[in-house]
């Protein structure tokens, strides 16, 4: 899954990574932005669904147990800085 993206006026959200669909593994990381009607302003500036204040996050592990792990520092950086911090998204093994 490559940039992916969901916006309400409530919250924004990205998310990249690998979910496999055998066993149920996922890697994953994105953006959950709160107050996204607000929040969206400076969308010139960042990636769909997420806004100029936004919590780093990332899902591991399986569907039926995953370990979800927030940055809570990461509100404090601006939405054009985030990908400096963001790691490429998983490659698909063959």
């Amino acid at each position: 899954m490559l940039r992916s993206s969901a916006v309400g006026a409530s919250i924004g959200l990205s998310m990249d990574g690998i979910y496999e669909l055998k066993s149920g593994e996922m890697q994953m990381q994105g953006v959950v932005s709160p107050l996204y009607l607000l929040n969206g302003v400076g969308s010139v500036l960042t990636r769909k669904g997420e806004g100029v204040l936004g919590f780093n996050y990332r899902l591991s592990g399986t569907a039926t147990a995953p370990r979800v792990t927030v940055n809570p520092l990461s509100i404090f950086t601006p939405g054009m800085f985030r990908e400096i911090f963001r790691r490429p998204a998983p490659k698909v093994s063959q």
